[in-house]
């Protein structure tokens, strides 16, 4: 409890300094907790519970403390006093699931607490204990009585069961629905005229927590009839839907999104195949769009493994479906897929990533039959057949090696207006000494990059294959954010990663992580440049390849 008193304090005075407060406002003899304005104080709260998950994420544990929510380390604080309790109620009761620590709850949410629950996360197997967990009826009931529920989590190894979909679609402020190891082949009942009236938010997966080896058991006709009903049910309404592709069938294309704005698909390629641009011919809203397939290793001799095709050779451009794309997220592809010559011109982001397959990960160890990163040859093939996009604001490429200074000019002279490059390596997963770091402060690197003339944030993945990494001390990746960012006036930001991959955070999203972010507002003023650095890279192979245009 101490220790949550004191960042708690330390926010106090963080907070105050950014409203700048005036003396007058503030107490006289001292500030407290208790001496706050509610508003002030909630926004401490989630300061706190922001640092706590940050804190999860940077350790990788997602499976920490499983069952209890984040608001739950407010509880210490609580115990306080009264006035500390009727504040942090709110927070430490807005998350609630159906099990604690792995065991079934013996009784259902108080009253009480129900009109303080926004997210509630229903799983009927631990990830930690093999005993089921049973659902029970109360919980159904209570679902569309709970006044601020916008959220809800399902996790079930069973088909969903039809009162639980009843239940949901009479919540009258649900607006996020993540069905996770989806199985949709169970008897879907009638959902009603108006079902899921305030739904923008759809995430239907396949991925499980415990993988099992071999394919998915479902009555495979029966799911994608009520995949496509449920669909149909909320489509012209969604704002946002990712969807695993094994989930895909001929029949989605008769639906009609008229206001999705991003649509993702993870995992799998459809069976049978689907092309990226039938895929989208109904979503005339549609702004953000993530292909994320990756290889299949549930499948035996005729396994689905990348580089993928996803695009229609000699298709129209995606904008004649969907006009207002302005950002796109492309995994494994060939070097020359269609799909990059039908990207708009007025694309402003595009990141080509390299995701692997998180269904059944223990199949295979070989990363190459698992992802597709871009090679020194193929990543300037696929920056020649992007080099239309000359409105890119954002773009990230995923590298089997370090960036080159031949690549870095290629981009630079491609697409002069970047605010954001990412150039990212994925081969490392584990590293074993987060000391690690390589002295990357090379002049042929940053030469061409000072001619971004509105470049404000570069990630850059540290190489440690092919070449011994240095062994120093933390401050050594301070030293090389230093200097970038002297080097790079317009800079704001630099990253540094090595163990980049990508994979499905929150089990749909991409995520793109990093060892070591810094910015400019970190450093005092510069002192000179070191005045020595290291030699020229000399891995920069010779490809002959058309230069971009001026």
């Amino acid at each position: 409890m101490g220790k949550i008193l004191s960042v708690a304090a330390h926010f106090v005075a963080r907070v105050l300094d950014l409203l700048q407060i005036p003396p007058a406002a503030a107490p006289r003899q001292h500030t407290s907790l208790l001496t706050l304005p509610p508003d002030i104080l909630h926004v401490i709260f989630d300061c706190l519970l922001v640092m706590i998950t940050e804190r999860q994420l940077k350790h990788r544990n997602y499976f920490w403390d499983e069952g209890r929510s984040r608001g739950a380390r407010l509880i210490p604080l609580s115990c306080t006093c009264h006035y500390l309790r009727q504040q942090t109620t709110p927070r430490i009761f807005r998350e609630v699931s159906n099990w604690s620590k792995g065991n079934p709850r013996a009784d259902m949410w108080p009253e009480a607490i129900r009109p303080f629950i926004a997210q509630v996360t229903l799983r009927d197997r631990s990830h930690r204990h093999p005993a089921p967990i049973t659902i029970s009826a109360d919980v159904f009931a209570a679902l569309p009585l709970m006044p601020s529920l916008n959220k809800v989590i399902l996790r079930l190894e069973i088909p969903v069961p039809s009162q639980l979909l009843v239940a949901l679609s009479l919540a009258p402020q649900l607006s996020s629905l993540e069905i996770l190891q989806a199985r949709l082949d169970g008897p879907l009942p009638p959902l009603g005229s108006r079902p899921f009236p305030s739904l923008q938010t759809l995430v239907i997966c396949v991925w499980k927590l415990t993988a099992v080896v071999g394919a998915r058991v479902v009555v495979a006709d029966m799911e994608c009839n009520d995949v496509v009903a449920l669909l149909q049910s909320v489509s012209d309404a969604l704002r946002t839907l990712s969807i695993s592709g094994d989930l895909l069938s001929h029949k989605f294309l008769t639906l009609s999104w008229p206001h999705l704005r991003k649509f993702t698909i993870t995992e799998h390629t459809p069976t049978p195949y689907l092309t990226v641009p039938e895929i989208t011919s109904q979503m005339p809203t549609l702004r953000e769009l993530s292909v994320l397939y990756s290889a299949d290793l549930s499948r035996g001799a005729g396994e689905l493994r990348p580089p993928f095709t996803i695009g229609v050779l000699g298709g129209n451009l995606l904008t004649k479906g969907s006009p207002y794309l302005n950002s796109a997220t492309l995994s494994n592809l060939q070097p020359d897929d269609p799909i990059f010559g039908q990207l708009p011109s007025t694309l402003e982001e595009l990141h080509v990533v390299a995701a692997w397959d998180r269904y059944i990960p223990e199949v295979s160890s070989s990363t190459e039959t698992q992802e597709t990163p871009l090679t020194r040859l193929t990543v300037l093939t696929t920056i020649q057949h992007i080099s239309h996009l000359v409105a890119l604001l954002e773009l990230t490429l995923t590298l089997d090696h370090f960036p080159t200074p031949t690549l870095i000019n290629f981009v630079v002279k491609t697409f002069p207006s970047l605010r954001f490059l990412a150039l990212e390596n994925s081969k490392y997963r584990s590293p074993q000494d987060e000391d690690l770091v390589e002295d990357v402060r090379d002049p042929a690197l940053v030469e061409p990059l000072s001619r971004l003339a509105n470049l404000a944030h570069l990630r850059i993945s540290l190489d440690f294959w092919e070449r011994e990494p240095i062994y120093l001390q933390v401050g050594a990746n301070r030293a090389a954010a230093r200097w970038f960012l002297d080097q790079l006036p317009t800079l704001q930001s630099i990253s540094f990663s090595f163990e980049h991959w990508s994979a499905w955070s929150h089990f749909y999203e991409l995520e793109r992580f990093s060892w070591a972010t810094y910015f400019r507002s970190e450093f005092p003023p510069w002192p000179d440049p070191p005045s020595v650095l290291p030699g020229p890279r000399h891995d920069d192979e010779v490809i002959v390849l058309e230069e971009p245009p001026e």
